[in-house]
């Protein structure tokens, strides 16, 4: 038979339990704080890489073109 909906006025609680030990834990939040850092740290990189690269291409197509800057220096 299928539960009816609550109508508001009971209040359904569920817990949820997780056990371990210190040891176990420790290594979960180190394992975590790893990855996090891993992350940041690949992220940097991805970016550094995406400038260098657009930096490199700029670069190339201005001395492709023979420019030269001839802005006048106070």
């Amino acid at each position: 038979m299928a539960e009816q909906p609550s109508s508001g006025t009971e209040e359904n609680k569920a817990a949820y339990g997780i056990g371990g030990t210190l040891r176990e834990f420790t290594q979960l939040s180190s394992s975590g704080e790893a990855a996090r850092k891993k992350r940041d740290d690949n992220q940097k990189e991805r970016v550094l890489g995406a400038l260098g690269a657009a930096i490199q291409q700029g670069v190339s197509k201005g001395a492709g073109n023979g420019e030269q800057d001839n802005s006048e220096k106070k």
